[in-house]
């Protein structure tokens, strides 16, 4: 069994439907913001496509000569922010970043960023493959937590605007 077949325990504590909207508001987006920390301890933040299944198994792809690539090298902490400003909704997933060393989710989540690029812009590929970085490397978050805000409920002094699931390590 491959770490990316490791799946963590999600605590349900909250509730079932907690989990649906977080899912499906993943799963409707493809990017995001990825803030990593080097080893000298300043922070930095790229934009990723990512792609979600539905045991909570995000990827994205990368490439060797950059920044957030030495950066989870020395510190696999990271956290992913995906916002829509249609629905005035963001996302905070707390999770450790993991080399997909496996071809076929690599490649999966290589072929995801392609199509995602072709469905968000009117170029043809994402804009990582323009630079020259190295070779491509895959990486699987393996969440901690994810919160999720939802600004543009009715009640916007109630509880619901917050929903959050924890993963149990």
């Amino acid at each position: 069994m491959s770490t990316y077949d490791n799946v963590p325990e999600i605590d349900f504590s909250t509730n079932p439907e907690t989990r649906a909207s977080i899912y499906e508001f993943l799963n409707g987006s493809s990017i995001g913001v990825l803030a990593t920390v080097g080893a000298d301890g300043k922070p930095n933040a790229a934009v990723v496509y990512f792609s979600i299944d539905e045991n909570f198994r995000l990827t994205f792809v990368t490439k060797k000569a950059t920044r957030k690539h030495d950066n989870i090298q020395e510190n696999n902490n990271v956290c992913l922010v995906v916002f829509d400003s249609f629905s005035q909704t963001t996302a905070q997933i707390e999770a450790v970043a993991e080399e997909l060393t496996e071809n076929e989710p690599a490649e999966q989540a290589f072929n995801h960023m392609l199509d995602t690029a072709r469905q968000t812009s009117d170029e043809e590929v994402p804009p990582i493959t323009k630079i020259f970085a190295g070779d491509y490397v895959a990486y699987y978050l393996r969440p901690l937590r994810i919160s999720m805000n939802v600004f543009v409920r009715p009640d916007p002094n109630g509880d619901e605007m917050y929903e959050a699931i924890d993963f149990k390590r």
